[in-house]
């Protein structure tokens, strides 16, 4: 039986579409273009990828990511909020078990684990770079 790991392999580019299409709609994105909208997030999940394969060999976590940290800058400079920037995360983690309910693929409680702590440190990446940005735009203008 195919497991998570395959699913992302296999089906990246279908997750990244519906997470695109979800977003667009929940947050009125409509002027994004689907590239811009895109951004880091397949890079992001080829990342975790190879995070979730590297795991099932015993392999530790990566301690960051830049996928994360440049989808945050990407973020403020098309002017998106801090809101949306964090709910988008969320919505990456329901489209990839909705795939995956979808596929009868059965995520352990292991590859979840993962796949929270990857999307949590990926935020909190995005988040910081974001802010980071965003105080030293403020300084600029002053």
């Amino acid at each position: 039986m195919p497991g998570l790991y395959e699913l992302l392999t296999n089906k990246r580019d279908a997750i990244v579409a519906a997470w695109i299409k979800d977003v667009r709609s929940a947050f009125g994105y409509e002027n994004v273009s689907y590239v811009e909208l895109r951004d880091h997030v397949p890079a992001f999940l080829d990342e975790l990828t190879t995070v979730l394969r590297r795991t099932q060999t015993g392999g530790p976590l990566p301690e960051e990511t830049d996928h994360a940290a440049q989808h945050g800058l990407q973020r403020l400079r098309l002017g998106f909020n801090l809101y949306g920037l964090v709910q988008e995360y969320g919505m990456l983690r329901k489209t990839i078990l909705d795939f995956a309910k979808a596929g009868g693929v059965t995520v352990s409680l292991d590859e979840y684990e993962v796949v929270s702590e990857f999307l949590t440190d990926g935020i909190a990446q995005a988040v910081s770079q974001y802010g980071e940005e965003r105080e030293a735009e403020l300084h600029r203008q002053n």
